[in-house]
């Protein structure tokens, strides 16, 4: 089993677009708390996140109107969490799809937590 610590960026990707199906995607960073390190943060606290930027422009009308947002995946050693941000990363929800990421990540051999987000 893989460790969650240890994700590569191409499958933070592929997650993230089994839960944003017609966005481009495009890792922000990992960060940690405290002014840690992702790996340093998680070890010690286990708390940290990877930010994602995922652009969706609207083809039909020439790309006139494009909306960004970012998915946060926050892992913690008993959870992982997915939550939807705006651009200016002011909270805009948790994201409903959350299911289809634990469930990628369980299809790319992670370790999981036992328990999904549920709410």
């Amino acid at each position: 089993m893989k460790k969650l610590i240890d994700i590569t960026d191409e499958d933070i990707l592929k997650v993230i677009s089994r839960i944003h199906l017609f966005t481009d995607n495009e890792i922000i960073g990992r960060f940690g708390i405290f002014g840690l390190s992702f790996k340093d943060s998680f070890r010690t606290y286990g708390n940290a996140h990877i930010d994602i930027l995922c652009v969706s422009t609207d083809s039909v009308s020439d790309g006139y109107f494009t909306t960004q947002s970012i998915c946060r995946i926050q892992l913690h050693h008993s959870s992982v969490w997915f939550s939807e941000l705006s651009y200016d990363k002011e909270p805009s929800g948790y994201n409903k799809n959350h299911l289809f990421g634990y469930l990628k990540l369980q299809e790319l051999g992670y370790e999981l937590p036992t328990e999904p987000q549920w709410i």
